[in-house]
């Protein structure tokens, strides 16, 4: 997927050193750390690509679990 960011120039700048430094594109320098930010506990871009294909439960959904169990009043 292609999406178009806004970023500050200083951002951007340091968004491109540290892709070079990694030796990386800045786009997949980018992936990375967002990927890394949405699974911090992931120890592997298997077990992120994984996650990422677990279903999904609504909002409303887990509400209703957790008051079920007593875990929400």
């Amino acid at each position: 997927m292609r999406t178009t960011l806004t970023l500050d120039d200083d951002v951007y700048l340091a968004l491109k050193h540290r892709a070079v430094d990694a030796g990386v594109s800045m786009s997949r320098y980018l992936e990375d750390a967002i990927t890394t930010q949405l699974f911090p506990d992931a120890t592997s871009r298997e077990e992120i690509e994984r996650r990422m294909r677990e279903p999904t439960v609504p909002y409303q959904e887990v509400i209703a679990r957790l008051k079920v169990k007593g875990k929400l009043s």
